[in-house]
């Protein structure tokens, strides 16, 4: 659960500073949204599903999405 706030946070206020790359928000790199949304979806989901399954569908969400990979 303290994943899914700090990642909260960090969305909400990235903070002041040159970013690598130039100027680019980090809000707009699909990277980090990729990784902010597998946090929070495994904070909400562990309990239901359990924790292999919520595992397994974040692992996919930040490949296939985060890191634009495939099988």
């Amino acid at each position: 659960m303290l994943i899914a706030i700090a990642s909260i946070g960090v969305m909400a206020v990235p903070g002041e500073g040159a970013f690598k790359g130039g100027e680019a928000s980090p809000l707009r790199s699909r990277c980090f949204q990729a990784y902010g949304a597998a946090m929070l979806g495994v904070a909400i989901l562990l309990p239901c599903p359990g924790f292999i399954i919520t595992s397994f569908a974040a692992t996919l969400l930040v490949a296939r999405v985060g890191e634009n990979r495939s099988w």
